[in-house]
């Protein structure tokens, strides 16, 4: 098998194959979710050409035809290089998958680290396994995962807590608790076996979020007034995996720790759920570190992983 980076006019020559070899991997993948309105192969193409131009293309080819395709984005940042393989770039003919991509992952790897350090990040579908093995074998580790959830399900409330909606208004006035419950998120996050600083998640961060006009935030209260679970849906939307149907991306989720094993989170998810139906949205997302033993729990148990997102660092 010849390897190779290649060129705007190859890509326009070899488009059909590789646009065939992608949408393969992608159907793959769809079989799995019933419930997705997955795109047919026309929109597909529509959806990889945004992306084409912006991305590095290395092809395996016998006989002049495409047996792998490799897509990558190459960035850099405080003095280190990054590369992205999306989770539609890549592919390879059936037989002898992962040994296909396997070698075009070390041509291009080959090619693109230098002396300093290189960030790699490969999205791969959650299915893959064999992809998935293989680059673990590669010494790259499970980063996060991404997870879908149709919108619609019917759910009787199971604890006796007041839920709502907060108001901007309501956000500011009632600040200090909400960055309390929030700063519980980020400090769980620095403990084992997670052990992430979150040096970004600032106060100010989480303000401007919470206050987005994108972004509600829902809030549960115990009879006494006392607000003890949050929530929140945001705006992003997932045009990948829904297809142009909209979604919305949800997270940051805590109840304090007397109300847990009490139904109060799933509640206040299907409240948020019922608030994005009422907003013409028929789906759900979420993306959550995969080390954390809580959120798998939790996210895992309403929403399907599509998406896998594994990484390693060369220093050099």
């Amino acid at each position: 098998m010849d390897i190779a980076f290649h060129t705007a006019s190859d890509l326009a020559k070899f488009k059909e194959e590789i646009i065939s070899i992608l949408y393969r991997k992608y159907e793959e993948e769809m079989k799995h979710f019933p419930f997705l309105n997955y795109m047919s192969k026309d929109k597909f193409q529509s959806y990889t050409d945004q992306h084409l131009a912006h991305t590095k293309t290395i092809l395996g080819m016998e006989n002049e035809r495409i047996t792998g395709v490799l897509l990558y984005h190459t960035w850099d940042k405080c003095g280190e290089k990054y590369i992205d393989i999306p989770v539609y770039g890549y592919g390879a003919c059936a037989e002898g998958e992962d040994k296909i991509i396997g070698r075009l992952f070390q041509y291009m790897a080959q090619n693109e680290v230098a002396e300093g350090i290189t960030n790699f990040s490969v999205h791969i579908y959650a299915h893959d396994f064999s992809v998935r093995q293989l680059f673990s074998f590669m010494q790259f580790g499970t980063m996060s995962e991404i997870c879908v959830r149709k919108a619609g399900t019917d759910h009787e409330k199971l604890t006796p807590y007041h839920i709502q909606n907060l108001t901007k208004s309501q956000i500011t006035e009632n600040w200090s608790c909400i960055w309390a419950l929030t700063k519980n998120i980020i400090d769980h996050l620095k403990e084992s076996p997670v052990f992430y600083k979150g040096d970004e998640f600032t106060e100010e961060t989480y303000r401007a979020f919470y206050l987005d006009e994108s972004t509600t935030v829902y809030a549960a209260y115990d009879d006494s007034g006392e607000m003890i679970g949050i929530i929140e849906s945001n705006g992003e939307e997932n045009s990948f995996v829904c297809a142009g149907d909209k979604s919305v991306n949800v997270g940051e989720v805590y109840v304090l720790p007397e109300y847990r094993r009490s139904s109060l989170a799933q509640d206040l998810l299907f409240y948020a759920e019922k608030s994005v139906l009422e907003q013409g949205a028929a789906f759900m997302w979420v993306e959550h570190g995969t080390a954390n033993p809580n959120a798998r729990g939790f996210w895992n148990r309403y929403f399907d992983t599509y998406q896998y997102e594994m990484i390693r660092q060369v220093v050099w």
